[in-house]
């Protein structure tokens, strides 16, 4: 019997905010996967599938990518938490960005260091299902110092 279609799958990275989202559901079954902890959880008339993917941009990206291979959804909603700016984002304001900025990439290569950025702009359409607010995500990392190597 083929399983109905997923309509949506919620990603979760810190660990913290999974133990939030399995204490909203009073039974879990719990299953396992090599990226991470799910369960499916009837919502409304939808089946929903909630994905513990782990901490940091390697882990979501593995765990995205996981997650749309494996249970094929309609639609992915990733939560979690995040900073913002005071008067630009409020606590609980849905984001729903349209440009990417990330910062925390290291220019070892020889070229301007000022420009050791990537930027992914997404062309989303102007009737945009999910209301909230259209803005830049910045992703920002510690850059650590890479020694200098010299012969001797």
């Amino acid at each position: 019997m083929a399983q109905p279609e997923l309509r949506f799958a919620v990603l979760v990275s810190a660990n913290a905010e999974w133990a939030a989202v399995k204490a909203l559901f009073p039974v879990l079954a719990i299953e396992h996967s090599p990226s991470g902890e799910y369960f499916f959880q009837p919502i409304g008339n939808d089946r929903a599938f909630f994905f513990h993917g782990g901490l940091g941009k390697v882990a979501a990206a593995a765990s995205t990518q996981y997650v749309i291979d494996r249970f094929r959804p309609a639609n992915l909603i990733n939560i979690g938490t995040c900073g913002g700016v005071e008067g630009r984002i409020g606590r609980f304001d849905i984001v729903v960005p349209d440009k990417l900025v990330i910062y925390d990439i290291y220019n070892a290569i020889g070229d301007d260091p000022d420009e050791a950025h990537y930027v992914t702009e997404l062309d989303l359409p102007a009737d945009f299902p999910t209301p909230g607010i259209r803005t830049t995500l910045y992703s920002v990392g510690f850059r650590r110092q890479v020694p200098t190597w010299t012969s001797s």
